[in-house]
């Protein structure tokens, strides 16, 4: 299935399938010429052995892959972080999508704290660490415990040392 066109820049027509209306993903030509998404025409052929464009006789072991040119075209188009909606501005090309969204400032992670599980933007985690109800803080009051930060305002140091001692 070919990319969402939505998340491009710019994109020229010949580029998107006329299968899945994506960016190609994986293309191959058909004898008759026509450029589309692998998946797309893998399914297509399923049910038909005509060409969705000419309508052309098409058969899966008659596709190939498109010359790498093609492949360098597509993979040099800009594209949207797909972190976007979490509020990156970036625009890559689709070959450094990947490298970018493992650095991603916007992309989402979860806390590590055990059962926190609350999702923030990479650039917040050590923000949200600091404060996280459940991590886990030594006592100030003078009995050096460790404990949840959350029970640091109810934790009471002599109880909590006699328990210990019992």
């Amino acid at each position: 299935m070919g990319i969402d066109i939505d998340r491009f820049v710019d994109v020229s027509p010949e580029l998107v399938c006329c299968i899945c209306t994506g960016v190609l993903e994986d293309p191959v030509e058909s004898p008759c010429r026509h450029v589309f998404c692998s998946e797309c025409i893998s399914k297509w052929l399923q049910n038909n052995s005509n060409c969705p464009t000419c309508r052309s006789q098409v058969r899966a072991k008659n596709l190939k892959p498109v010359l790498p040119l093609v492949r360098n075209i597509i993979s040099k188009l800009k594209i949207h972080c797909d972190f976007k909606t979490q509020g990156c501005k970036a625009i890559v090309s689709l070959e450094s999508l990947r490298r970018h969204a493992t650095i991603c400032v916007m992309a989402p992670v979860t806390c590590t704290y055990a059962n926190c599980g609350k999702v923030v933007p990479k650039k917040d985690l050590d923000k949200h660490r600091r404060i996280c109800p459940l991590r886990t803080t030594v006592c100030i009051k003078g009995c050096g415990l460790e404990m949840l930060a959350s029970k640091l305002h109810t934790h009471n140091c002599i109880k909590e040392l006699k328990k210990k001692m019992d």
